[in-house]
């Protein structure tokens, strides 16, 4: 009895660390250690056996089966497989519209331990959010020249336009504004210029017989104004006249008689 409690001293305690398997992770080097120290404490066990009595051979032999059970259970933990954790919620979108991303993320809940199969997977997801389009607001393009004036002066009209570059779309806002603009132009009064009324009648010719002459004249209709030309031409015209024949050949026998009795009265006076 004395032996068996002797033997029984030599024993090592078990202890909390040996009964929570599942708890703990251990590398595979300390299960390969494990079974090197297992070998090695058989031979130990062989040869300290065939040195005892018969009688300490049951005790020696039961002590050594309990130590190589708690052994085999070390070099036989079981295989944990790594465990995720639940996904993360998904980030805000990096674009309002348009297509932006969004992700969420996962991290390790258990480590693979003693060959068990690492976690499968990525830790990392991303898909596309806002995929609708962008509205477009309209944009004008620049206003083209002014174009020519429809009066040269007295308050004309010019006008000019522009297109629409990028028409709304999506719900974006219409184009503001007109395509058209007008402005006056040439508001300066117009240049008058000057002009004659129509020539008057012919004045009587300075004589009454044989070639004479003649006037007739015009009055100024529109003064030149506003830097208009003056008027060309004389106000009065001067031209050669001739009576008719019949009028002179009428006036030479007049002019005869007259003198035939002129003279038939001087003859009577001188008689008398």
């Amino acid at each position: 009895q004395t032996q068996e409690m002797e033997l029984q001293d030599h024993q090592e305690p078990q202890t909390h660390e040996e009964t929570e398997l599942q708890d703990h992770e251990e590398p595979k080097a300390e299960a390969h250690e494990a079974h090197e120290a297992e070998a090695l404490l058989e031979e130990e066990h062989d040869a300290a056996e065939s040195e005892l009595a018969d009688g300490e051979v049951e005790i020696f032999s039961k002590w050594g089966r309990r130590r190589r059970r708690r052994r085999r259970r070390r070099s036989r933990r079981r295989a944990i497989p790594c465990v995720w954790h639940n996904w993360g919620g998904w980030t805000s979108c990096s674009k309002p519209c348009g297509t932006g991303q969004t992700s969420r993320t996962r991290g390790v809940k258990v480590k693979a331990a003693h060959g068990g199969a690492g976690c499968s997977g990525s830790s990392k997801e991303t898909k596309n959010c806002n995929t609708h389009h962008c509205p477009v607001n309209c944009v004008w393009k620049a206003f083209g020249a002014w174009g020519k004036c429809s009066k040269s002066c007295a308050g004309g009209v010019q006008k000019r336009s522009r297109g629409v570059a990028r028409a709304a779309a999506h719900g974006g806002k219409k184009c503001s504004g007109a395509a058209e603009e007008t402005k006056k132009c040439n508001e300066q009064a117009c240049p008058v210029d000057c002009k004659y009324a129509e020539w008057g009648e012919w004045a009587d010719c300075s004589v009454t017989c044989g070639n004479g002459t003649r006037k007739h004249a015009r009055e100024v209709e529109t003064e030149a104004q506003h830097g208009g030309a003056e008027c060309e031409g004389e106000k009065e015209e001067e031209g050669a006249c001739d009576p008719p024949p019949e009028k002179c050949a009428a006036l030479r026998q007049g002019t005869s008689l007259l003198l035939l009795a002129l003279w038939l009265a001087t003859e009577v006076s001188a008689r008398g």
